[in-house]
């Protein structure tokens, strides 16, 4: 291979590319649900398919012309950046801590942290 010929495009993440390819919101809650488990992608989707009803169909049939027929790794939702939006859409830290299995201290340190601009 020359080296004119060479791919030098920086690889993009599963995560990046889901989110390009479902779009940001569809993205996270395919990261919230799936996160952190294998999921057979269909080559076509439906409207009562598990995926379809988390995402909705037409994120669900993007991700199906893309990785349909695979078996994709779904990333993690980044935790603090899920335990934020929950935060801003004025879920308490109790609701938040119980709804992901998280101690209430650690929800508001994450909460203090990024109001201080502290990085982790």
């Amino acid at each position: 291979m020359s080296p004119s010929s060479r791919d030098t495009r920086v690889p993009v993440s599963l995560r990046d590319e889901l989110r390009e390819t479902i779009g940001e919101q569809a993205a996270a809650r395919l990261f919230e649900r799936f996160g952190g488990r294998q999921i057979y992608v269909p080559v076509r989707s439906s409207d009562d398919h598990p995926i379809a009803r988390e995402i909705g169909l037409r994120a669900a049939q993007a991700l199906s012309a893309r990785f349909g027929g695979e078996i994709i790794d779904v990333p993690n939702r980044k935790r603090r950046e899920l335990i934020l939006e929950l935060h801003e859409t004025g879920m308490s830290a109790q609701q938040i801590a119980h709804r992901l299995q998280i101690t209430r201290q650690w929800v508001h340190k994450v909460i203090a942290r990024t109001r201080q601009g502290t990085e982790y």
